[in-house]
């Protein structure tokens, strides 16, 4: 009973969609406007590589209900007639009287769309449940639907079954989906490839035409602030209560970032914004701030192959917490190197790289307390990061210069020189990103750990 009062409704909405597109049409051209609308629309073009490309400016025609078109060439009189205004009340309540149906949602922006303007306050949806889903999903999604057509009117049986999917499955949706868009400059798709599936609800994107002219005119309003033009996104989505709104993305967000960087990925950008999704929803757009660099040293190409262990250090990410006790240092050590990734100057994330080697080569060991930080520092890290001996001499002369070097920044002495700075910030980044990838794939080392790769492993015959 269920499907089939569902595949009922799916052919009403087929209809009423193919009626509404016709009957808004007739209504434009009443008004004395055209249906589609002229534009000149930026668009962005790459050269010989990611960092060369220009503006150009071309004509496009653009459906009179694109919210890029003034409303002065007729939106305002996109209204459905009231024959049509009364059926998709109908249509409505039939939504919610399905027993699938999990309403309402959050949808703290009632508002008359397609329908002449009313007097009277919005009901809420326990005191008119039609209404309210007619004001809340149906119109919504219908004026979203018609602005997506080429031009009023013109309407296939692809795009009216489209229509009429997404109203019932957003009807039916055990929650609220909300889309975060990263776009990153420092990563790229091999060529002819514009997406990347990385995970269920998560993927890398070539950006739009339109998000990446948008981002250009950014770039060309800020002269002062230059930064590295993305060509891709990285794409998640996160599900939350069907009341639910206004989610903290930033758990979901950088262990991915992260993730990047320690696959040797020079990755920069601004920031990132989050929509529902269908953006028709409208609740407005929720913006975070990335900690990462505005301009990028190099790009590089992320494939399939990396898929597993980007997947492997997301997953091992959520395992460090620096608010619990018994992973805070771990936490810390990942946080350090993502702080170290994003910033400016060579100087502070020299300092965090080093702070990230600390809390991965000097656990706690009660014999030794505080003692011989640096000795243990140069020991640890030669035979933590090195597989020959001739390799632990000179990481271990090169962790001494690290040490040396922070604790002169940190100190005070005499102040190293620009280029010196440069060769130990891609030292300890180098050396931070090498630690925490083994220490994510095999836990992260205790004092125990470090006994036995100085002292070598007990046999079952040793003493």
């Amino acid at each position: 009973m269920t499907d089939q009062m569902a595949d009922d409704l799916a052919v009403r909405l087929k209809r009423f969609f193919t009626a509404a597109a016709e009957d808004v049409a007739a209504a434009v051209k009443r008004g004395g406007h055209t249906l589609v609308v002229p534009m000149n629309q930026s668009f962005v073009v790459r050269e010989d590589n990611p960092e060369n490309y220009k503006t150009e400016s071309r004509v496009v025609a653009r459906n009179v209900l694109d919210y890029r078109v003034s409303p002065d060439y007729g939106r305002g009189d996109a209204v459905l007639s009231d024959e049509l205004a009364a059926e998709g009340l109908d249509i409505a309540s039939a939504v919610a009287a399905l027993p699938q149906a999990r309403l309402p949602f959050f949808a703290p922006f009632s508002r008359d769309i397609l329908i002449p303007r009313r007097e009277t306050p919005h009901p809420a949806y326990h005191d008119d449940p039609a209404d309210w889903v007619r004001g809340n999903l149906l119109l919504p999604a219908l004026y979203a639907h018609l602005a997506s057509l080429a031009s009023l009117g013109v309407v296939s049986d692809q795009q009216a079954q489209h229509f009429a999917d997404e109203v019932l499955n957003f009807a039916a949706a055990p929650g609220m989906t909300y889309r975060t868009v990263v776009p990153l400059a420092g990563i790229q798709l091999e060529p002819g490839k514009e997406e990347l599936r990385l995970l269920d609800g998560v993927k890398l994107r070539r950006l739009t035409a339109d998000e990446e002219a948008n981002l250009a005119q950014a770039h060309l309003q800020d002269p002062f602030s230059p930064f590295s033009l993305p060509l891709y996104a990285l794409e998640l989505d996160c599900v939350t209560g069907r009341l639910e709104s206004n989610p903290d993305v930033r758990p979901l967000v950088e262990p991915w970032l992260n993730a990047f960087e320690l696959q040797g990925h020079q990755i920069t950008g601004q920031r990132a914004t989050t929509r529902s999704f269908p953006e028709w929803m409208g609740i407005g757009t929720l913006h975070l701030p990335l900690n990462l660099r505005r301009m990028t040293r190099q790009w590089s190409v992320v494939t399939e192959t990396d898929l597993a262990d980007l997947a492997l250090i997301v997953r091992e990410f959520s395992k460090y917490d620096l608010k619990t006790k018994k992973t805070a240092t771990h936490a810390l050590a990942l946080h350090r190197y993502h702080l170290g990734m994003g910033k400016e100057s060579d100087v502070e994330s020299l300092l965090d790289f080093v702070i990230s080697l600390e809390a991965i080569l000097l656990p706690r060991d009660g014999q030794v307390g505080h003692s011989d930080l640096s000795y243990r520092f140069r020991v640890h890290g030669a035979h933590y990061l090195a597989s020959t001996a001739d390799e632990r001499h000179d990481v271990y002369k090169r962790m001494g210069d690290l040490y040396g070097l922070r604790s002169t920044l940190v100190h005070g002495g005499k102040y190293p020189d620009d280029a010196k700075i440069r060769e130990a910030r891609g030292d300890a980044e180098s050396f931070a990103r090498k630690a925490l990838n083994r220490a994510l794939r095999e836990g992260f080392p205790g004092a125990y750990t470090f006994l036995d790769l100085v002292l070598g492993e007990r046999t079952p015959t040793d003493q």
